[in-house]
């Protein structure tokens, strides 16, 4: 991209995220849909920079340029953890063209990519959005990452963070969690949208709901521990797993599971819609994005109590178990007697459409986008008119 004269009516977006859209996750999708909405609604002149592993992605037909940054990821997919290691060329290159925009909006500063672009542009005065997808995972497993992680989130993370134009928590309960003193006086809570279109009811004459479904990564802090003990006790009931991780459930050798690896939205969204239960075995998230795609599908959803119970007008329409990662033998027992009381009643198509409904409300894809998009307008107009 050639520099060019700024112009606060059509603001110059560079957002950064982890990966582009088809490497799958809800960081990805909600980075997408933004750039997106800026590109084609907004008419902004939008890039997108996002790692990859193999070759560069073409640009797709959404009106957003893309900029790859070359990685390797042997750690995270060896472990889960997200260390990506990006090509310092790329990264170098990407920090030049900083000067070609108006505004960056980064999701997440847990990367090496993301934490250098937010330093870079404090250092340079360049108006940031940092978006907070995650608060602080408890890494059970890896207690010496876990502390270091707790370091860096005290020591530098929330001070750069205090230093953004805004800081954007996608749940109040990952705000509570990242930031528990609420230090970070510029932050705000912006749920994640939805695509109802994607994510809507079955058809009337749909054949009826039969068995569960779990969408996410194969990670510990997503449950994996407690799904793998659930497949094994509930051995008469079909078990879908889509996701993908450093663990395949294959391995585990039940014949009530199949594994999908990794497919397109629209057959999650069609998993979601056959499924009579859908479970989101994590803890400390609040309401997480696949749990509101499963319930705009009007599936009945079950939620980790370490989420907010409380957060926002979809809450009733959840079911709350306790999930213990560190115990999660006995948390299974728990769920697997919740899931048989939930099978037993009949979810007739009323209890559906009050998920959909709900969703449709208050979490929809355009309600984010707009929020957003409010947000780049309200700082670039500290900074000089903005027409229209």
């Amino acid at each position: 991209m050639l520099a060019q004269t700024k112009t606060t009516a059509h603001p110059r977006v560079l957002c950064v995220s982890s990966y582009f859209l088809e490497h799958g996750g809800g960081v990805e999708n909600v980075a997408h849909e933004l750039a997106q909405h800026f590109a084609k609604v907004m008419q902004w002149p939008t890039t997108l920079a996002a790692h990859t592993t193999g070759e560069t992605p073409n640009t797709p037909a959404t009106g957003y340029q893309r900029f790859a940054l070359q990685c390797w990821n042997g750690i995270e997919a060896a472990t889960g953890l997200p260390v990506i290691i990006p090509n310092p060329f790329h990264v170098f290159g990407l920090l030049r063209r900083l000067r070609d925009f108006d505004l960056v909006m980064v999701h997440e500063e847990i990367y090496i990519s993301n934490f250098l672009v937010i330093i870079w542009s404090l250092l340079t005065g360049m108006p940031l959005v940092v978006v907070k997808h995650t608060g602080i995972v408890p890494l059970k497993n890896h207690p010496a990452l876990h502390w270091l992680l707790l370091g860096v989130t005290r020591f530098i993370s929330r001070p750069l963070l205090r230093r953004a134009a805004r800081t954007v928590f996608v749940t109040k309960a990952k705000r509570d969690n990242y930031d528990p003193e609420h230090s970070i006086k510029n932050a705000l809570v912006i749920p994640n949208g939805i695509d109802t279109d994607c994510f809507h009811l079955p058809e009337p004459a749909a054949p009826p709901r039969e068995g569960i479904v779990f969408v996410g990564r194969f990670v510990e802090s997503k449950g994996l521990a407690i799904l793998r003990h659930l497949t094994g006790t509930l051995a008469d009931i079909p078990f879908t797993l889509i996701g993908w991780g450093p663990e395949n459930p294959d391995d585990w050798g039940y014949e009530n599971t199949t594994v999908i690896l990794k497919p397109a939205r629209a057959t999650i969204a069609q998993i979601l819609r056959q499924s009579r239960l859908a479970l989101v075995p994590s803890n400390g998230e609040g309401i997480p994005l696949v749990a509101m795609e499963a319930l705009s599908c009007g599936t009945a959803t079950m939620l980790g109590t370490g989420s907010d119970g409380t957060e926002n007008t979809i809450s009733d329409q959840l079911i709350y178990v306790h999930a213990d990662l560190t115990q999660p033998e006995q948390a299974a027992a728990l769920w697997a007697d919740k899931i048989r009381e939930v099978l037993a009643v009949e979810d007739d198509p009323e209890a559906q459409a009050a998920r959909h409904d709900a969703v449709e409300a208050g979490h929809s894809r355009t309600a984010m986008c707009r929020a957003y998009a409010d947000i780049v307008r309200d700082i670039l107009k500290a900074r000089g008119p903005l027409a229209g």
